[in-house]
C-alpha cells in the first residue's frame, strides 16, 4: 500500500522529516510531500522509508553515518542514499545503522558498525551502503537489533551478525561475529524476524515462535527470567502466530486468529495490559479484541494497527512519541489524537514514530496470495483502486481495467494480464507466474484520467509459500479466497470453500489426514 507520510515524537536531529528540530506530540507530515510512500522503518534517532518507485530516502541523526549519504551530516528532511536506484524492496533500521534488501535479492547496510552490525568481517563504520560479506542474492527479509543484524533467505535459513554479549544471535555462544552466521537452531523453516536492544523473535513457517538473548525481565516469554544464546519456545507452545515485533525489553506479538499478545518490562506500560507489572509468558492486551493486523515496537513502547485501519500506541511516551497531544505515559492502547481509519503502517523509533496514511486519490494497491498448496507459483492476485472522497476516506467505486506485467526477475506470467476492475476490484483468478528467486511485478491501471493514473509494483520471491488459514470455521482474508474458490491448509488440516451466495463451507474441520480425500 502507498500514502501519506507522517511522524511524531522525538525530533532534535530532524528525525520527523520536517525541515525542523522540533519534537511533536501529534502528528505531523514529512517536508517531503506526496503520496507514494510504501514502507518505513525508524532507528534511535533517524528514519528510512522506501517510495513506491523503489527509491529509498533518509533522515535525521546521522553521526555514525547511518543516512547512508557518505556524510555524517544529519538532515531534518528526506534525502536519497548515495547509492541511489530505484530497486529498493524492504528497509530496517535500529540503534545508528540501517539494512536494506534490493529486488536483486542483495542485502546492504551502513551506519555503525562497533559490534560487527554491518555484517562486512569489519568493525568499520560505514557512512555509505556496502554488501555484508555473505554475498548473495537470495536475502528475503531483513531486521536490525539495536547493534545486531538479523536476515532470511530464500531457502528459509536465519542468519545473524554483530553483538552477542547476551546470546541474542543464538548460536549457542556470547561471542560476537563481524559476518552473518546462522543460529544454533538452523533449520530452513524460518519465515519472519525481529531484534531488540538484546533479545531476538522469529517465527517458523509452522506457526512457532522461537526467542533468545537477555531474559533479565521476561522479554523472551518463556516463564523464567534465564539468558539464552540459543533458541527457546514461548510459553504455550502455540503454532499460530503470525508476526512479532521487539522493543528494548519486551516483545509483541499477533497470532493468525487476529489477538495481540506481549510480554516482558511493564515498567512504562507497553504490553498494553493497563498494569506496569512485569509479565515473563504472554498476555493479552487490555483492549483485546480479534481484529490486529500488523506491529511495531522498539525503545519502550507500541505501536499496532487494526483491521479497519485505525492506528493504536502505549507505553512510554516522554517525546509524545504515542501522537496523542500528550507526554504522559499510557498502559492501555490510545488512538493518536489524528484518528482516522486510513493507517496501512507504523513504524517505532526509540521517542519517535513513524507511519503511512493511505489516503492516496485512485493510489492502485495489490494483494497477492498463492493458490491452495505448498510452494505453489499460481497466485490470485487481487488489486484494488482506491478512489477517495473529499474528506479523504477510501471508497472503490472504480471500474478501470488492471494490466499486470514482469518488471525485473526471472519469470513469465501466462493467463489474463489485463482484467477489468469491478467495484474497485481487479482480480487475476487464472494469473500463472513461473519462475525463481527474486521476481518485481508492475500493476498499472488504466482509464483513469491521466493525472489519476497510477502503478504500484510487488516484489515477490518464488517459490511462494501460502499464508496459514486463519482460526477453525473462518475463512482466509479476502486476498486469499475469491468467491467459488477453494482454500486448503494442509499442516492444519482446514479447507474452506466459499459458494457464489457467499456461503462458507468448512470441508475437513480438521478430521481428514495427510492424503485423505473429500
Amino acid at each position: 500500500m502507498a500514502g501519506q507520510l507522517w511522524g511524531w515524537g522525538r525530533n532534535l536531529d530532524g528525525n520527523l522529516g520536517d525541515n525542523t528540530v522540533v519534537s511533536k506530540s501529534s502528528p505531523v507530515q514529512t517536508v517531503t510531500f506526496g503520496t507514494n510512500w510504501s514502507q518505513v522503518s525508524c532507528g534511535l534517532n533517524h528514519t528510512a522509508s522506501i517510495k513506491t518507485d523503489g527509491t529509498l530516502w533518509m533522515w535525521g541523526r546521522n553521526v555514525n553515518g547511518q543516512l547512508g549519504d557518505n556524510t555524517t551530516v544529519n538532515k531534518s528532511s528526506p534525502i536519497q542514499t548515495i547509492l541511489l536506484g530505484t530497486n529498493w524492496s524492504k528497509i530496517a533500521s535500529n540503534g545508528y545503522y540501517t539494512a536494506a534488501i534490493k529486488t536483486d535479492g542483495t542485502l546492504w547496510t551502513w551506519g555503525k558498525n562497533n559490534n560487527g552490525q554491518l555484517g562486512d568481517n569489519t568493525i568499520t563504520h560505514r557512512s555509505s551502503p556496502i554488501q555484508t560479506v555473505a554475498g548473495g542474492t537470495n536475502w528475503t527479509q531483513v531486521s536490525c537489533g539495536y547493534n545486531f543484524t538479523a536476515a532470511t533467505k530464500t531457502d528459509g535459513t536465519l542468519w545473524m551478525c554483530g553483538q552477542n554479549s547476551s546470546g541474542q544471535l543464538g548460536d549457542n555462544t556470547t561471542i560476537r561475529k563481524s559476518s552473518p552466521i546462522q543460529t544454533i537452531a538452523g533449520g530452513n523453516n524460518w519465515s519472519s524476524v525481529a531484534g531488540g536492544q538484546f533479545h531476538t523473535a522469529a517465527i517458523k513457517t509452522d506457526g512457532t515462535l522461537w526467542t533468545w538473548g537477555t531474559n533479565a525481565f521476561g522479554q523472551l516469554g518463556d516463564n523464567t527470567r534465564i539468558h539464552r544464546s540459543s533458541p527457546v519456545q514461548v510459553v504455550g507452545f502455540a503454532t499460530n502466530w503470525s508476526s512479532v515485533a521487539c522493543g528494548y525489553t519486551h516483545t509483541a506479538a499477533i497470532k493468525t486468529d487476529g489477538t495481540l499478545w506481549a510480554w516482558g518490562l511493564n515498567g512504562y506500560g507497553q504490553l498494553g495490559d493497563n498494569t506496569i507489572a512485569n509479565k515473563s509468558s504472554p498476555v493479552q492486551t487490555i483492549a483485546g479484541g480479534t481484529n490486529w493486523s500488523k506491529i511495531s515496537s522498539n525503545g519502550y513502547y507500541t505501536a499496532a494497527i487494526k483491521k479497519d485501519g485505525t492506528l493504536w500506541m502505549w507505553g512510554r511516551n516522554f517525546f509524545g512519541n504515542l501522537g496523542d497531544n500528550t507526554i504522559a505515559n499510557k498502559s492501555s492502547p490510545i488512538q493518536t489524537i489524528a484518528g482516522g481509519t486510513n493507517w496501512s503502517f507504523a513504524a517505532c523509533g526509540y521517542h519517535h514514530t513513524i507511519a503511512i496514511y493511505e489516503n492516496t486519490a485512485n493510489q492502485l494497491g495489490v494483494n497477492t496470495q498463492p493458490l491452495a498448496g505448498y510452494n505453489s507459483n499460481q497466485l490470485l492476485v487481487q488489486p484494488k483502486i482506491n478512489i477517495n472522497d473529499s474528506v479523504g476516506s477510501v471508497v472503490r467505486i472504480a471500474a478501470n481495467s488492471v494490466s499486470v506485467a514482469v518488471q525485473s526477475g526471472t519469470a513469465t506470467l501466462s493467463g489474463t494480464t489485463t482484467v477489468t476492475a469491478v467495484d474497485g476490484i481487479a482480480t487475476f483468478t487464472d494469473l500463472v507466474l513461473t519462475g525463481s528467486g527474486n521476481v518485481t511485478l508492475r500493476f498499472t491501471s488504466s482509464g483513469l484520467t491521466l493525472v489519476d493514473s497510477s502503478s504500484f509494483t510487488v516484489s515477490l520471491t518464488l517459490p511462494i509459500i501460502p499464508k496459514r488459514s486463519e482460526v477453525s470455521n473462518n475463512i482466509p482474508t479476502s486476498s486469499q479466497l475469491n468467491i467459488g474458490e477453494l482454500a486448503i491448509n494442509i499442516d492444519d488440516k482446514k479447507g474452506f470453500i466459499k459458494k457464489s451466495d457467499g456461503t462458507v463451507l468448512n470441508i475437513f474441520n480438521g478430521k481428514v489426514a495427510d492424503g485423505g480425500s473429500f
